[in-house]
């Protein structure tokens, strides 16, 4: 559906205004995402929050968030950037639907590429949580480029290629363009992909802390897994497979990616994203004094040491070989036709 949330609570069509919702359902204020506090105390509707959107910052393992969320029964509803809809699948109405109900009912994660400008986050009637992950913006940077290398399409790729752009121009486009981590907590934009908002980095890090229920570091994201997993009441949080999206992509693998940045390239991309850095380590700051709570201290004691576990279990399960064929794995999927083996 293309109408925005606020069209169907002003509607005065009788079926719409009596019918398909509770009566008090659009009468509610806008509903505030959850804190991180108000999770970590189980001040929450019962059966936990079902209702949450993830900020998925391009190039920060945000596929693999959605893995975990629907390894633990979240139905993911993926934001469309060309009709700014989360739509396209299920119908907004049934959603809003499932959540004029009282819990227990449906989960959902509605993902994608959106910042804190998005116009549904304000129109929501229901609570919700919201969570994101931040990465290492060198390493962030490193990750776009190797993106770009690999995928035909991608802006700017033919000129990488030819040599015509340089690494560090390239990281000026992206800066510019997509722009640094902390813009997508910027709430003051018109709601697009391409940056528009003009907050400062300050309040951008003011709306992580205080309007981000639940963010992560990409680098630690077992103790995600387990940090989310307590604070949403979700065990499934073994085994959750890891999704590069580069590393998955077929074909040739020339040109090489670029591992490391030289000595001039790590200081003028680091004056280029010094924002970003400053935003990335206050933010790491809070995340250690977040997860020193002694209930996560203890809860990610007893789990972390399982999730190494159960990754080595993995690796041996992939590591077996197919009898009929010793040259793939026993679990691998057929990627063409074979002919049959009796």
């Amino acid at each position: 559906m293309d109408k925005p949330l606020t069209t169907m609570a002003d509607s005065t069509d009788d079926n719409a205004a009596q019918g398909r919702y509770q009566p008090q359902f659009w009468e509610r204020p806008p509903a505030a995402p959850y804190t991180f506090d108000q999770l970590l105390n189980r001040q929450i509707e019962p059966f936990g929050p079902d209702l949450v959107f993830h900020v998925h910052i391009p190039k920060t393992a945000g596929s693999t968030v959605k893995t975990l969320f629907l390894q633990n029964n979240f139905a993911v509803l993926d934001f469309d950037m060309n009709t700014k809809s989360f739509f396209e699948v299920v119908p907004e109405e049934r959603w809003l639907q499932n959540f004029s109900q009282e819990p227990p009912r449906s989960s959902y994660l509605l993902s994608g590429h959106f910042r804190l400008d998005l116009p549904i986050l304000r129109q929501l009637r229901m609570r919700h949580a919201i969570v994101t992950l931040l990465r290492d913006p060198m390493q962030r940077v490193l990750s776009h480029y190797n993106y770009t290398l690999r995928v035909a399409g991608n802006p700017w790729r033919e000129e990488v290629l030819a040599g015509t752009m340089s690494f560090l121009e390239y990281t000026e486009w992206l800066h510019g363009a997509i722009g640094p981590q902390y813009s997508f907590f910027d709430d003051t934009g018109a709601g697009t992909f391409a940056r528009s908002g003009t907050a400062s980095v300050e309040r951008c890090l003011d709306n992580l802390l205080s309007g981000v229920s639940v963010f992560g570091l990409t680098e630690r994201f077992d103790e995600y897994c387990v940090v989310a997993g307590y604070l949403f009441g979700r065990s499934r949080v073994l085994a959750v497979g890891r999704t590069n999206v580069t590393a998955r992509i077929t074909g040739p693998r020339d040109p090489m990616l670029k591992m490391s940045m030289s000595a001039e390239e790590l200081d003028d991309v680091g004056r280029l994203f010094a924002d970003d850095i400053w935003f990335y380590e206050e933010a790491r700051r809070e995340y250690e004094r977040r997860i020193a709570d002694p209930r996560l201290r203890t809860v990610l004691s007893e789990t972390v040491p399982l999730i190494a576990e159960c990754e080595q279990a993995m690796k041996r399960l992939v590591d077996i070989r197919d009898p009929a064929n010793p040259e793939r794995g026993a679990f691998e999927r057929v990627r063409s036709r074979m002919s049959g083996t009796g």
